[in-house]
């Protein structure tokens, strides 16, 4: 892992039940920040326009696109 990510996890105490919502979560950055937040314990929701590819089968999936904001609302 990087160590930009290692900062960004820093923050977390150990142990503690933490939760992340991340924007797309298929793409080269957010692949990672996912994965990382899995090995922490993280409960990680993505938030995405459901046509990209699979995800992990214990990651929460919404679908919608961030330009539209009924369809945020909606998720």
């Amino acid at each position: 892992m990087t160590a930009g990510l290692e900062g960004f996890f820093a923050f977390a105490e150990r142990g503690r039940a933490m939760k992340a919502l991340i924007i797309g979560g298929t793409g080269v950055i957010s692949t990672a920040v996912t994965a990382r937040a899995l090995e922490e314990g993280w409960e990680v929701v993505l938030l995405n326009r459901g046509n990209q590819k699979e995800v992990p089968e214990n990651v929460r999936q919404l679908h919608a696109d961030v330009r539209d904001r009924a369809a945020m609302e909606a998720a």
